[in-house]
């Protein structure tokens, strides 16, 4: 996104981007228990917490919105909040819909606080969400360091698709040692199911520009670049 960016800016070059980290979005828009089925018409209106730590997450979600038809001006947005109150201000009903990514979403569905309205990752498909980026004289000059790099990810990524959801809270754990492990367990599992994480970490051209179409549509970017001037993909 941010070499996106500064290429529409006007910038002559960005770091290449060499593998994916993961191909869908991760967030989840939630809303207020409702014993009725979800529908999209259901945002118009609304108020809604954009729970988010930078923009393609709202990129995302707008774009799901505008295919859906909802008119983006008549949303009440809740800005302005720590993670804390933003949570505190849905689960008090000060809000419609939460846009929140893992754990947090598992954990306000678990509790009762929040039902799944739609999970952004199957719902925009398979995008360049995030990505590993270096330098070209790195890629000139240290190949072989960039290769091994890459390909240790991706066995990583064979790793998480083979194992149970239990087994890699258990490697991760230690990382989040806040967060208690049958949270981070449906957390995962949640994001297996919805193939967060790819089978390699190839980035393909389809999901570098389906990442564009988002840009474009959130008004971020003017155009599209093209893939050659971003991503140096690293075969392995």
């Amino acid at each position: 996104m941010r070499g996106i960016i500064a290429l529409d800016w006007g910038a002559e070059s960005v770091p290449p981007h060499i593998a994916k980290i993961n191909s869908r979005d991760g967030f989840f828009l939630l809303r207020q228990p409702s014993d009725q089925p979800f529908d999209w018409s259901d945002l118009s209106g609304s108020r809604v917490i954009p729970l988010s730590f930078s923009p393609m997450p709202w990129a995302s979600l707008q774009f799901a919105l505008k295919n859906h038809s909802i008119d983006l001006d008549s949303l009440i947005l809740l800005h302005g909040m720590t993670q804390d109150e933003a949570l505190k201000a849905f689960c008090d009903g000060k809000s419609d819909f939460i846009h929140v990514p893992e754990p947090n979403a598992s954990n306000l569905i678990d509790s009762g606080a929040a039902d799944l309205a739609v999970a952004l990752g199957p719902e925009n498909g398979h995008v360049a969400y995030s990505s590993f980026a270096t330098t070209n004289h790195l890629l000139d000059h240290h190949l072989d360091t960039i290769q091994s790099f890459v390909r240790g990810f991706g066995k990583g990524l064979e790793w998480i698709n083979a194992s149970h959801e239990s087994d890699i809270a258990d490697a991760v754990g230690p990382f989040f040692n806040e967060i208690p492990k049958d949270l981070l367990v449906k957390s995962v599992a949640r994001y297996k199911e919805q193939g967060t994480w790819s089978s390699d970490p190839m980035l393909r051209e389809d999901e570098f520009y389906r990442q564009q179409d988002i840009l474009i549509s959130a008004g971020l970017v003017k155009a599209q670049q093209p893939y050659s001037k971003v991503v140096r993909p690293v075969l392995i």
